[in-house]
C-alpha cells in the first residue's frame, strides 16, 4: 500500500513529466499564442510540483526532479 509521501512523490513527477510534454509540443506549434498557452501550462504544473516538493521538505525544487 501506498504511503501519501509517496503519492505526493508520484505527483510530483507526474507533475514535472507533464511539464515536459507541454513544452515539447509548445516546441512544436506555429500558432505563438497556441505556444504560450501550453508554455503556461507548463509553468503550472511546474509551480504544482514544486508546491508538494517543498511540502514535503524536499528543499530545492531541482532536488525533487
Amino acid at each position: 500500500m501506498s504511503t501519501g509521501d509517496e503519492i505526493d512523490r508520484d505527483k510530483i513527477r507526474r507533475y514535472r513529466d507533464r511539464a515536459d510534454e507541454c513544452r515539447a509540443r509548445a516546441a512544436e506549434m506555429h500558432d505563438p499564442d497556441a505556444r504560450a498557452g501550453l508554455i503556461q501550462v507548463a509553468e503550472n504544473y511546474e509551480r504544482m510540483a514544486d508546491a508538494i516538493a517543498r511540502a514535503l521538505g524536499h528543499g530545492t525544487p531541482s532536488d525533487s526532479n
